[in-house]
């Protein structure tokens, strides 16, 4: 379950919160004024997100890679 504090509240107790996130999986959203907010996450799960975002930007890339190629065959018929 992830958990949503405060900014005072994280910075009370940064460790118990750090700790949290790394033997649970989940996040900390810490809010802090002016609607502002960060995520808190572990260094696996970030990989996993980057590497889930390069994949995806990868094969939307051969989506349009794939599209050019159909045009440049076409238009040589």
């Amino acid at each position: 379950m992830n958990k949503v504090i405060s900014f005072n509240e994280f910075t009370e107790d940064v460790s118990t919160y750090v700790d949290f996130v790394i033997d649970s999986g989940n996040e900390v959203v810490v809010n802090e004024r002016d609607n502002n907010a960060i995520v808190i996450i572990s260094l696996e799960e970030y990989t996993l997100l980057r590497r889930s975002v390069k994949g995806l930007l990868a094969k939307e890339n051969q989506l349009d890679l794939a599209e050019v190629i159909e045009q440049i065959n076409n238009n040589q018929n």
